[in-house]
């Protein structure tokens, strides 16, 4: 019995240390571990019978950890919080798309944006030791601008984060150091602070990684919805857009060509430059519009409807 009762302290000691557990998913872990040492202590003590209570909360504990990320969901949903002062500052000096938000919006992607920074998995690769807060939280912006249309904003199957300080190899793309990337069967997105920050300080000088790859998980999750084929002036189209060339972006992901995705190329078009976008293709900004749930020239209020 005491050799069970070490293991049990030590699978509970993972558990409550382990990155992959926010704060409330651990209290509620902590309460299952309490509650099975408890009936540990009576088997141990005072029946044997008292030993399938162990089992029991035993895999209550263990099912709290794999599904954390969606009771931290289930939490700030019923209980919303918002993201910190110095965070509130950053999105308003640095993120237009959150500044010209009306301040019943503001408040709405302030709550959504702090529900992804701890409902999902942050991991620092490269020599770091912790993901940042504010490179959390312009993950997060990233996430939280693309699904803002959408009554949840859960993004399945993609709750873990890795970042990288620079450009970096992956098992998908081993000879290249690449901006960012999504590798479905892990549920991992993989981003470069580098290519993050240069974008967030200067949005309109370099292309966005975050909403390009948000951009993919996105037609992932909505496979039911069919994206426009482009002509073989899409590059031309675009530089029209965004002003960014088709050799610039290459470089700036740092991929084949082959392997850039040309809708989410112009998906982050829609969303940062709206009006050029608008007046360029008209017919599938009104697409893009539906698929989204958003008006972007609408800036204060680009939700179109309650969904």
């Amino acid at each position: 019995m005491q050799g069970q009762s070490t293991n049990l302290i030590s699978i509970i000691s993972l558990l409550l240390q382990s990155q992959l557990t926010t704060m409330f998913s651990r209290l509620i872990i902590l309460l299952f571990a309490v509650i099975t040492a408890i009936f540990g202590y009576l088997t141990y003590s005072v029946d044997e019978n008292y030993s399938i209570w162990i089992v029991v909360f035993l895999l209550l504990t263990t099912a709290s950890y794999i599904f954390s990320n969606q009771i931290q969901w289930w939490r700030n949903s019923n209980k919303p919080q918002e993201i910190d002062d110095k965070m509130r500052q950053i999105l308003f000096h640095n993120y237009n798309f959150y500044a010209n938000l009306s301040l019943e919006n503001k408040k709405i992607f302030r709550e959504r944006m702090h529900a992804y920074m701890v409902g999902n998995n942050f991991m620092a690769q490269g020599g770091m030791k912790d993901v940042l807060t504010d490179i959390k939280g312009i993950i997060a912006a990233a996430a939280t601008r693309l699904t803002f249309g959408n009554k949840e904003q859960l993004i399945t199957k993609y709750e873990n984060i890795i970042v990288y300080p620079k450009g970096f190899p992956s098992p998908q793309f081993p000879n290249t150091f690449h901006s960012s990337e999504i590798f479905e069967e892990d549920g991992v997105i993989m981003f470069s602070i580098e290519h993050l920050m240069k974008n967030f300080q200067k949005p309109d000088s370099y292309f966005d990684v975050a909403l390009y790859e948000y951009a993919k998980i996105f037609m992932q999750l909505n496979s039911h919805i069919s994206f426009p084929e482009y002509t073989d002036e899409f590059w031309e189209t675009n530089e029209k857009i965004t002003r960014f060339t088709k050799d610039y972006i290459q470089k700036h992901i740092n991929l084949d060509i082959e392997n850039i995705n040309l809708d989410a190329i112009m998906i982050v078009g829609f969303f940062t430059h709206p009006q050029n976008f608008k007046k360029e293709l008209p017919s599938i900004y009104e697409r893009y519009m539906n698929y989204f749930n958003l008006d972007l020239v609408e800036k204060a209020d680009p939700i179109i409807r309650n969904v």
